[in-house]
């Protein structure tokens, strides 16, 4: 088995676990982006992808949080944003974690979260309500992204060669401006706003703590009023009654594969000799 196969083994060990304690405390999880595409398209991970993402609801991302993070297996760790520290920031989305995983080497970036970044990471994604107008769906888009912006002032580095001359300004503006108060602030800011709209009636769902590329996605709370289960990796996981239709206002022909030079992984380099050699606690020569 080969060092990408391992990261696979553990992703499907990571949704096993979830999968558990979601369904021994009646909390309805669905896979999401690349997993659920995998399990569709290839009924398991996607031979590139790196990672795995579920969804819940607010109501039962709070509800696992209470009842099934207590119990977790040993080997297993819930992260929060906040874990990181006070006044860091990486992303606002929380994360269930294969502890006995390293699958880089310790550097500064790693160091400044806790080491928390540096295991094989579950992503869970939180559906709030959004209005229904879709006016008012571009404008809390936009608010999103600058409230999000403004923690950038508590990552740890910016890489601005990703972004373009005028993005580049509109970044350096907000992580400049974020400094003005304390990432616990922001933290509370960008909250409230995620859940503004949620016990109001509306039909629309949305993810405010997605990748930036994805926060203007918007379905209709019935894609997701149930769930049903799908095959991944030879186990059967949740996934919502709209799983087709959420597929293509992701990825619109999603039965396609991308271009070659596209399929590659996101989060990992998995040429890197130091890549996972940290496994089940112990440092294995071996494995690199």
């Amino acid at each position: 088995m080969n060092k990408f196969d391992m990261l696979h083994e553990i992703n499907t060990k990571l949704l096993i676990e979830l999968d558990r304690v979601c369904r021994k405390h009646d909390v309805q999880y669905f896979m999401d982006s690349g997993t659920l595409l995998g399990a569709v398209r290839h009924k398991g991970a996607i031979p590139w992808d790196d990672d795995v993402d579920v969804a819940m609801t607010r109501e039962n991302y709070n509800k696992f949080v209470r009842d099934c993070v207590p119990d977790l297996s040993e080997g297993y760790q819930f992260i929060r944003p906040s874990d990181y520290g006070k006044n860091h920031f990486y992303d606002y989305i929380p994360h269930l974690a294969y502890v006995n995983s390293r699958p880089m080497k310790p550097d500064e970036h790693t160091k400044f979260y806790k080491g928390l970044l540096n295991h094989v990471l579950l992503d869970i994604f939180i559906l709030d309500d959004d209005t229904d107008s879709a006016r008012g769906q571009k404008i809390h888009t936009i608010q999103t992204k600058l409230l999000y912006g403004l923690s950038w002032a508590y990552r740890e580095s910016i890489d601005y060669s990703v972004y373009r001359s005028v993005e580049k300004i509109g970044v350096w503006v907000l992580a400049h401006l974020g400094k003005l108060t304390s990432q616990r602030h922001r933290a509370e800011a960008f909250h409230a706003h995620a859940t503004k709209f949620n016990g109001k009636g509306y039909k629309t769902l949305y993810m405010a703590n997605t990748i930036f590329p994805e926060m203007h996605l918007v379905y209709p709370k019935k894609w997701f009023e149930s769930a049903v289960n799908l095959e991944y990796e030879g186990h059967e996981f949740m996934a919502p009654v709209g799983y087709k239709k959420i597929l293509t206002r992701m990825y619109g022909d999603y039965m396609q594969l991308p271009p070659e030079e596209d399929r590659v992984p996101k989060h990992f380099d998995p040429n890197d000799p130091e890549f996972l050699c940290d496994l089940d606690g112990s440092f294995d020569p071996s494995r690199c």
